[in-house]
């Protein structure tokens, strides 16, 4: 785990925050020793490729109570995803402010390029969440955790990036990964 930190840290600790996706992605990749498709593929599933993004599950009623955002916010894009998925993509400052309503109301909701649950990041994180690189810095932290804790079994190290410590009756997430990660494979990242 002090491995991982150090990452952490010395990632974080750079100024590149303006670094395109691709280079923050080479340089998480190669000092954690995680095949850079593990992240593409990741980012296509989870957000593909958005960053000013939240996510999180609720009734198809709680969601219309959220259609009036649209007139609100404006330039916002709001979807239901079925059974129970509300999907939420609007400008930086705009998002920041949702995805800080959702934290106060104890809302259990995903954020940023990798989708990263809220319970893996504080309240006052969550404007550097939306950033591209501390968000795949908490990914590679999530990824690490995971690994720590499934230790050889790649497809149950991926599907608990995706559903936590339970126990994984199906391996759907799995599935999806593996299609995006011979895709990449395939484009010769």
């Amino acid at each position: 785990m002090k491995k991982y930190m150090l990452i952490f840290f010395a990632l974080f600790s750079s100024s590149a925050f303006a670094m395109p996706v691709s280079e923050i992605i080479a340089d998480i990749a190669r000092q954690s020793g995680v095949d850079k498709k593990v992240y593409y593929s990741i980012i296509k599933i989870e957000s593909d490729w958005e960053s000013n993004i939240v996510a999180f599950n609720a009734s198809k009623e709680f969601y219309n109570e959220l259609k009036p955002l649209k007139k609100i916010i404006g330039d916002i894009s709001l979807k239901f995803i079925r059974p129970n998925r509300v999907v939420i993509i609007a400008d930086r400052e705009s998002i920041i402010s949702i995805a800080q309503v959702l934290y106060a109301r104890k809302i259990n909701f995903d954020l940023g390029l990798a989708q990263i649950n809220s319970v893996n990041f504080k309240e006052n994180e969550i404007p550097k969440m939306f950033e591209p690189k501390y968000n795949l810095i908490k990914a590679n932290n999530v990824l690490a955790q995971c690994a720590e804790y499934y230790r050889i079994s790649p497809k149950s190290i991926i599907e608990c990036y995706n559903k936590g410590f339970r126990k994984h009756r199906n391996y759907a997430y799995f599935q999806k990964f593996l299609k995006a990660y011979k895709y990449y494979a395939k484009e010769g990242l």
